[in-house]
């Protein structure tokens, strides 16, 4: 689809827009409907509030309706999918913005409706399916805040500073633990109480998704993807890819 133009498609309950315009940024706006983004090229940059959501090829990013937010594509590129769910739309989505894993068949039908006729009887057929994989989407997401934002304790805090400055290295919970000075379980304890995860979901999740983000955006190998990211072997990898994303690293690949 050329660069610069839009092609859109109203369906009963939402409205599927195909966007392609790179370094593309728009000042604080709200929407009536709910609102969601699923980039397909290039990352997008959105703010809501104080909060600033970074969701690329991959993952979708769940707004709220009138929720005010600023968007800019960045240079990268600017090819991605849009959609207004509106009232009509009555589905089991969250009440605050929420960051994702987006199904790929969620893209493909998208891109399907979008680009051939379909019969009438078959699009009410195909907008249940969306509206049930928007809801797989989002189920587990639940509002994806910052586990910084959450965290009150400094020895948390600078467990999580160590994570992500060192999730590509063989970083074990019993060292990070001694590294802030709490024993394993003390520190276990304290981020499920003020984060909602363990420090091990924790760091698979930043490994998973910078996962995505390579194998979304670069032709390298698994093998490689996944010794980079920090994972020690492939099917440790591979379980924990797809128990974050419902997906093979291949898999995920020829999707996106």
């Amino acid at each position: 689809m050329k660069p610069g133009a839009d092609i859109s498609i109203g369906l009963k309950g939402l409205e599927i827009i195909h966007h392609n315009k790179p370094k593309l940024s728009l000042a604080k706006h709200s929407h009536p409907e709910h609102h969601v983004i699923l980039p397909l090229r290039g990352k997008v940059l959105v703010k809501t509030g104080d909060r600033e959501w970074s969701c690329s090829p991959g993952r979708l990013l769940f707004l709220p309706s009138g929720i005010p937010h600023a968007f800019d594509s960045g240079d990268e590129g600017g090819e991605r999918l849009i959609y207004l769910l509106k009232p009509a739309f009555h589905r089991r989505l969250p009440k605050e913005a929420a960051l994702a894993t987006a199904d790929p068949l969620l893209r493909e039908l998208s891109l399907h409706l979008l680009l051939r006729p379909v019969r009438p009887r078959a699009k009410g057929a195909l907008v249940e399916t969306l509206g049930l994989l928007f809801e797989e989407s989002l189920a587990n997401a639940a509002s994806e805040v910052d586990a910084r934002a959450r965290a009150r304790d400094p020895r948390v805090r600078k467990a999580l500073d160590l994570i992500e400055v060192h999730y590509r290295e063989e970083l074990r919970i019993p060292k990070l633990a001694k590294l802030v000075g709490l024993s394993e379980r003390s520190l276990t304890r304290l981020f499920v109480k003020e984060v909602g995860q363990n420090p091990k979901q924790v760091l698979t999740r930043l490994r998973v998704d910078e996962a995505q983000r390579l194998l979304s955006s670069s032709d390298r190998a698994v093998t490689d993807i996944a010794l980079d990211v920090g994972f020690q072997s492939l099917s440790s990898f591979f379980a924990a890819f797809r128990q974050r994303t419902g997906h093979l690293p291949s898999e995920y690949r020829s999707a996106f």
